[in-house]
């Protein structure tokens, strides 16, 4: 079974990340966006439910993590709602606009017992990897 990921937001972002999201054994299974009408082409897209709110997306009924592409001024809003609905988090950068917004977020994380991630691919390019072994072997910094 596919893992199934709720869309908040379905803007440029969106669109852009949804193609390799559901690479594999991935699915969108529901989309909210402040654009009905961009959110309702994306749902029919990739073949999702399109929802009035995030709430009842995030709830939508077999959903495995939310993630979130809305403009970064609303990313705390969005993540610290689905993980208070228990679900994992996969949110664009930057995840929030202070420091207090990245502390409220990882306190609700770890309240909740959920997982949180900023959505930083460059984390898992082959040169971030390859600077990652080289400081962690001590041949660099």
């Amino acid at each position: 079974m596919a893992f199934q990921w709720v869309y908040i937001g379905s803007g440029h972002i969106a669109e852009k990340t949804a193609a390799d999201i559901t690479r594999g054994e991935h699915r969108i299974c529901a989309v909210f966006g402040r654009n009905k009408e961009t959110a309702a082409a994306l749902a029919k897209k990739y073949g999702a439910a399109v929802y009035d709110t995030a709430e009842a997306a995030i709830l939508h009924p077999g959903a495995d993590a939310v993630y979130i592409g809305t403009p970064h001024t609303s990313h705390v809003e969005y993540a610290c709602l689905a993980m208070e609905h228990g679900k994992p988090v996969l949110c664009e950068k930057p995840v929030g606009i202070s420091a207090a917004d990245v502390e409220k977020l990882l306190d609700c994380s770890k309240k909740q017992n959920v997982y949180f991630a900023e959505a930083m691919w460059t984390w898992f390019s082959d040169v971030a990897r390859t600077v990652k072994e080289w400081v962690q072997s001590g041949k660099i910094g």
